[in-house]
């Protein structure tokens, strides 16, 4: 009897896990096509974290790179700069709700580079845009070959917007593309 009821309690456990499902990538352009102007719609690059040394911005180069079978989204810098510098964009989200976050970054510090750490973070803000928190899903040092990123986040009950952010925290100078970004919702 007692080995019914620990397998029955088992098999519950599963199936509740089992009701958890996944939606669609809520992201939009995630192939990172961009306009003549360069410009890659639904993903932005802020400038305002740099409007105190607005001179960083003139070390960077951001875009779409292409190797003529895929596009990425990139950071790149034209000199030696310290920035913390990233690409995001914004959705509507609901409060309390759960999301898989994933994607993909390679790249590379130049010779001389003190440090550079890759981040994907999810930005929480409620109405109006007031600033709720943040999560840090990864912090890694750039590699050339693919790293896959992966992991998952809740929203504080009044968050209305969320921000997928992808970039890096580096002085030196960098290469980095990204690919493969996903922020789908957990449903129950």
């Amino acid at each position: 009897m007692k080995t019914l009821t620990l397998f029955t309690l088992i098999l519950a456990i599963f199936s509740v896990g089992a009701l958890a499902q996944e939606g669609p990538n809520l992201l939009k352009n995630t192939t990172f096509v961009a306009d003549n102007a360069g410009v890659v719609s639904n993903w932005q690059l802020p400038t305002y974290p740099f409007d105190s040394n607005p001179a960083v911005v003139s070390k960077l180069k951001w875009g779409v790179q292409n190797d003529g079978t895929a596009r990425y989204l990139g950071i790149s810098t034209k000199e030696y700069t310290k920035a913390n510098v990233w690409w995001e964009q914004k959705l509507s989200a609901n409060g309390g709700a759960s999301y898989n976050v994933s994607g993909k970054v390679k790249g590379s510090l130049g010779k001389g580079s003190k440090y550079g750490k890759v981040k994907f973070v999810v930005a929480f803000l409620g109405t109006n845009g007031k600033w709720l928190g943040a999560q840090e899903i990864c912090s890694v040092d750039p590699t050339e070959d693919w790293q896959t990123i992966k992991g998952k986040v809740t929203t504080p009950d009044d968050a209305t917007t969320v921000e997928m952010r992808m970039g890096i925290d580096f002085e030196g100078e960098v290469q980095l593309v990204f690919d493969q970004p996903s922020l789908i919702e957990i449903t129950k």
